[in-house]
């Protein structure tokens, strides 16, 4: 199946270069979804959250139980 835009854009940059899938890709992607899910403007907190799991090099992303904590946080403020 061809990829569609939508799809692209919630790929992390490593993957779209051709490396193999792993957690920190998963993260990326999922931050990716959820902003779109979210649409429109997100909570400083939320925002700020998502944007620190999408940033473009893998190893600077916070792992995933990181982000689960980080993402309830914001929930609650």
């Amino acid at each position: 199946a061809p990829m569609t835009s939508a799809y692209v854009a919630k790929l992390a940059p490593e993957r779209l270069r051709g490396a193999p899938p792993s957690a920190a890709s998963d993260v990326f992607s999922l931050a990716a979804t959820l902003a779109a899910v979210v649409d429109g403007e997100p909570d400083d907190a939320l925002a700020s959250a998502l944007a620190r799991c999408r940033v473009e090099d893998p190893s600077r992303r916070p792992s995933a139980a990181t982000m689960s904590d980080e993402l309830a946080s914001s929930r609650s403020r």
